[in-house]
């Protein structure tokens, strides 16, 4: 299998790139087994609250520019990367690319994982036994309750070299698994890491896939809130609607628009 050449637009002053899920299993089994440089490939789904959010946070929209990768997780970002005439067949939603990263590995391969509890852990590592024979939890690393800053980031690498670990899911959520990434990048060397916020729940349970019509539609956020509207119901409301305001205004209109770190 070779790598398809991958279409990309910019959308808010960051690069979103199209690729198949086996198109990043491919890349990620190619830089696993024979790294083209000796730097890190990182790889993010992100959604319209990540990309809304970066147009306030100047921290996090620079954190995501370090990326190899921004995959289009929503109908809304499809559309505007179809709108910048990038041929775009669907999104690319975490649940199904954390499945397909495991599910396509090559070899066995060591994984670290950052963020989550540790019911979750037992849960997820007993999962992956069943269904990724290559698949190795080698680091499972507590969610931390203070700031992502260069401390804490350079003591979890430490963990990742100590576990072997050549891949890493980082599951912190926006913005702070962006925040992450961008700090660990200089440190990990040539593997692999994957911010992928709760896309693990989906493997356990803890969360539930929509139905596939929910799915074609772009409407995993509404399933997703109808399960949980007290939780989501706000933060979709804000941020989708931040996210028509920034298109609109950046997008449509062409104005500028000023930026500032802050924390969602």
């Amino acid at each position: 299998m070779s790598l398809q050449e991958p279409t990309s637009a910019e959308l808010f002053s960051l690069r979103l790139t199209s690729l198949s899920y086996a198109d990043v299993s491919e890349a990620v089994n190619r830089h696993l087994v024979d790294p083209p440089t000796s730097t890190a490939l990182i790889v993010d789904a992100t959604n319209t609250m990540g990309m809304a959010a970066s147009c306030q946070d100047d921290r996090l929209r620079q954190s995501m520019s370090t990326y190899d990768y921004l995959l289009p997780d929503g109908m809304p970002l499809v559309w505007a990367m179809r709108r910048r005439k990038a041929a775009v067949r669907s999104t690319t939603a975490g649940p199904h690319l954390v499945q397909a990263v495991l599910g396509g590995l090559e070899q066995p391969t060591n994984i670290a994982l950052v963020g989550g509890f540790p019911n979750e852990h037992e849960r997820i590592i007993a999962a992956s036994a069943k269904l990724f024979p290559n698949a190795r939890f080698t680091l499972m690393h507590n969610a931390p309750k203070g700031q992502i800053d260069e401390a804490y980031v350079a003591s979890v690498v430490r963990l990742v070299e100590e576990s072997e670990a050549r891949l890493i899911f980082v599951c912190l959520g926006v913005p702070r698994q962006y925040y992450f990434a961008a700090l660990a990048r200089p440190l990990i060397g040539d593997r692999v890491l994957l911010s992928v916020g709760g896309a693990f729940l989906y493997l356990i349970g803890d969360a539930k896939v929509p139905p596939v019509w929910m799915q074609r539609c772009g409407l995993w956020w509404l399933h997703r809130m109808l399960r949980n509207p007290r939780r989501l119901a706000s933060r979709y409301a804000r941020y989708n609607t931040m996210f028509v305001y920034y298109y609109a205004r950046r997008e449509l209109t062409g104005a500028g628009h000023r930026t500032r770190e802050g924390s969602v």
